[in-house]
């Protein structure tokens, strides 16, 4: 069967993985090199409990939010507990990477959502874009060779 006839759309299809690969890579290497460049300290806080509080004044949310309770130890031995205003679902006894400014762990936060500490993601990530990207390259080889 000659498919030769095909190659447009084997050329499009192609270019759509080839760039969505390139984007996502660039992507998920910016996430990485941002995550490594944040100053300051970062400790593994226990969620100990789970709080529902009112939307502020002026906000268009209708009803209650609920936060996450955190509490961890810094190096010299001092419990630190902040609220996760992250938006994230947490359940108590999760574990939570924070970040806090040098030397200030009272200021810890949460990384917000998508800017998660766990290199899992950013590596699955890669691995799928740099094999999307492949996949789209010999689509495209394939469609210039046969068109």
């Amino acid at each position: 069967m000659d498919d030769s006839g095909f190659w447009p759309l084997r050329a499009v299809t192609g270019v759509l993985l080839l760039g969505g690969g390139l984007l996502g890579t660039a992507a998920a290497v910016r996430a990485a090199v941002r995550q490594r460049r944040l100053p300051g300290g970062r400790a593994l806080a226990r969620v100990v409990d789970t709080l529902l509080v009112g939307p502020p004044a002026g906000s268009w949310h209708a009803g209650p939010e609920r936060q996450a309770l955190l509490e961890f130890r810094t190096p010299e031995g001092r419990l630190v507990r902040l609220r996760d205003t992250s938006g994230e679902l947490r359940l108590t006894g999760d574990l939570v990477v924070v970040r806090h400014p040098p030397g200030e762990p009272e200021r810890a936060v949460c990384p917000p959502p998508g800017e998660s500490a766990d290199p899992v993601p950013v590596v699955l990530g890669l691995v799928v874009c740099a094999v999307c990207a492949a996949v789209g390259a010999l689509l495209v080889g394939r469609a210039l060779l046969l068109g």
